[in-house]
């Protein structure tokens, strides 16, 4: 098999090698991740130039071959996310995010080094060139030649074998690198079920607001109630009378938080007293949200932090103050003269 021959099957492996890679990068691409820095476009197998044939003789000699081994290198496909589109009706408090617990090298890293790849030793291949064509020796010049075109193709096909399983092996750590630890979804469930409780108390007080003095109180909890309910008043307030009914804390609430270690049980009693009725007017509800708000907040960003209180601890939450016992009542004077206070003391009449 000539030169130019064994260049050129060499290139048709380098130019699948090379599309495989690129349907690898297609794939990372389409999902949002982030490319492999070994399977970037400027890693790519080098196809080499092959020069004319020329015909060789004793006055024209066949000059070496010339490679070109550079590689024109292509910067990686950037991908540019879409800008989110501002929900209007989204409320004003940020949700809190968890820096999750994922073992992935960050983007301002030092890149990994590109991917090693396998090659044979020029040792074993001679001896796989050596010993094939002795062995065909018997049976003349042509079969030797073909012993040695064949024994081209075993080593590309064990090279090619070899780095595609270097290949997968590295999809496959890179895969498992890539895959959030259940403990960092689990807080992740955590904070979305506190902030969601958060949302609800916060939409809560725009509705009182919407609505003004017509939701609680004597009056609008049986009569008013009883109009929007009929349909002869705004039955989108008697729904948001049943909603102030479903947003009081919750056990269930309560329980994610002291199960992360983020609330005692004195803040977890504060949280379940004081709550007030619908026969009390809409100030008293109003006040008692924006505190509840407050302090859910604070809680969550413990959970967030990884911030844990002991369960007999006091309560620090934002805005509380614990309650001061009143001073005990000075003693009444007495209308005795002190003449008459001795003699008692003395048992002596005056």
């Amino acid at each position: 098999m000539s030169y130019s021959q064994r260049m050129t099957d060499r290139n048709a492996q380098n130019i699948q090698t090379n599309l495989r890679r690129k349907g690898i990068r297609e794939d990372h691409i389409a999902n949002g991740r982030t490319v492999p820095w070994s399977y970037r476009v400027e890693n790519d197998l080098a196809v080499q130039s092959i020069p004319p044939q020329v015909v060789s003789g004793p006055s024209n000699p066949v000059p070496p071959p010339v490679l070109d081994n550079t590689a024109v290198a292509v910067p990686a496909p950037v991908l540019t996310p879409k800008p989110k589109q501002a929900d209007p009706n989204a409320p004003s408090t940020p949700i809190l995010e968890v820096k999750p617990d994922v073992e992935t090298v960050a983007d301002t890293a030092v890149p990994p080094p590109a991917l090693s790849r396998y090659e044979m030793s020029f040792g074993e291949k001679m001896g796989r060139y050596g010993g094939n064509i002795m062995n065909a020796g018997a049976k003349g010049g042509m079969a030797q030649v073909g012993a040695m075109g064949t024994t081209v193709g075993e080593i590309a096909g064990i090279e090619r074998k070899q780095n595609q399983q270097l290949e997968e092996n590295e999809i496959a750590r890179m895969a498992k690198l890539e895959k959030p630890s259940s403990a960092a979804l689990e807080k992740q469930a955590e904070i979305k079920n506190m902030y969601d409780t958060q949302v609800k108390y916060d939409q809560a007080i725009q509705d009182f607001i919407k609505y003004g003095d017509t939701v609680t109180g004597p009056l609008d909890m049986t009569v008013q109630s009883a109009k929007d309910s009929q349909g002869f008043g705004d039955p989108e307030r008697e729904a948001f009378r049943y909603r102030i009914k479903e947003i009081i804390i919750s056990d269930t609430l309560l329980q994610t938080a002291k199960t992360s270690g983020a609330i005692s049980d004195k803040e977890m009693a504060l949280f379940r007293s004081g709550v007030p009725k619908m026969s009390q007017q809409e100030d008293v509800w109003i006040a008692w949200l924006k505190q509840r708000s407050i302090w859910l907040k604070q809680i969550n960003q413990r959970i967030s932090d990884g911030v844990r209180v002991g369960v007999n601890d006091e309560i620090t939450l934002n805005g509380y103050t614990a309650p001061v016992a009143a001073p005990a009542p000075a003693a009444a004077p007495s209308a005795l003269t002190q003449a008459q206070k001795d003699a008692m003391k003395n048992n002596t009449p005056k």
